[in-house]
């Protein structure tokens, strides 16, 4: 038997050989979300015939940044499998290369390879329940509702005017979202204000996006979003509520503290490595 370690694009077969190491990670909701993805660009999707494997994804599409969303490699060849991406990316056209989400103290490896850190991530969570039971007054001529695809152009502007470049989205990245995960809005005399997007995935929701445009903020327009995020969530599977933000971040720590969230112990980071590409 060939223990190549050579990374290769995955082949329709080899899928159902990964989905139970891709699902476990949480990389997908289903085994039909990750063939779609797979048919769309299969290079993304790598493995070797010593079962070390890799899904990547462009991070932004206004960005050169090539993100290994999963990596499944032996401690001897982990090193190895980092250097075939950085090739990989650079092939493709990208300038970084970025690694999962992982805790602070598995971030040896990658340090190693030449990666550097970002910013550092602290996690949030709480019972649905809990959340679902907690009041919020929403301010006059304000109301919170599911997202409506017409909202998408409004969802957009909020989006580019709260986050920095490498955590803003692209308009096809929040036109799928949109249309994926689970939206709520904010409408303050119909004009979308906030947002939320989040997912539930057996039992355990995330709200991975909550945005309040500048303008707004202070006024429990993010409490309102958060609480009735977490009863969409509720209604939809859910039995915990979690997300992540950047540890520097006071002002929403204190709205999820606010709200009864519990701060997890450790903190989660990214890492990111030049490819040397001259980019795309």
């Amino acid at each position: 038997m060939s223990r190549d370690p050579t990374l290769r694009a995955a082949t329709r077969p080899d899928l159902r050989v990964l989905w139970p190491a891709v699902s476990a990670a949480r990389l997908f909701p289903d085994p039909h979300a990750f063939e779609r993805s797979w048919e769309r660009d299969s290079w993304r999707v790598r493995l070797a015939a010593n079962g070390t494997a890799a899904v990547v994804e462009p991070w932004r599409d206004h960005l050169d940044i090539l993100a290994i969303r999963g990596l499944w490699a032996s401690g001897s060849g982990f090193s190895g499998a980092l250097a075939e991406l950085r090739e990989l990316a650079a092939s493709r056209g990208f300038d970084s290369l970025l690694s999962p989400l992982i805790a602070y103290e598995a971030r040896g490896p990658y340090e190693r390879a030449g990666m550097r850190l970002l910013e550092p991530l602290v996690s949030f969570r709480a019972p649905a329940e809990k959340l679902v039971g907690m009041p919020y007054a929403l301010p006059s001529d304000t109301v919170v509702r599911t997202a409506r695809p017409d909202d998408l152009d409004a969802i957009i502007r909020v989006d580019a005017e709260c986050f920095e470049p490498f955590w803003a989205y692209g308009p096809e990245r929040l036109a799928e979202l949109l249309a994926t995960d689970i939206a709520q809005v904010a409408a303050l005399k119909g004009v979308v204000i906030g947002y939320t997007l989040s997912t539930v995935d057996r039992g355990s929701g995330t709200l991975g996006r909550i945005a309040i445009a500048p303008g707004h903020r202070g006024s429990g327009i993010g409490h309102a979003l958060l609480l009735g995020s977490a009863r969409v969530l509720a209604a939809a599977g859910a039995h915990s509520v979690s997300l992540c933000t950047q540890q520097a971040n006071v002002a929403a720590h204190a709205l999820y503290a606010g709200a009864g969230m519990r701060r997890l112990p450790g903190k989660l980071v990214f890492l990111m490595g030049d490819t040397g590409s001259g980019g795309r």
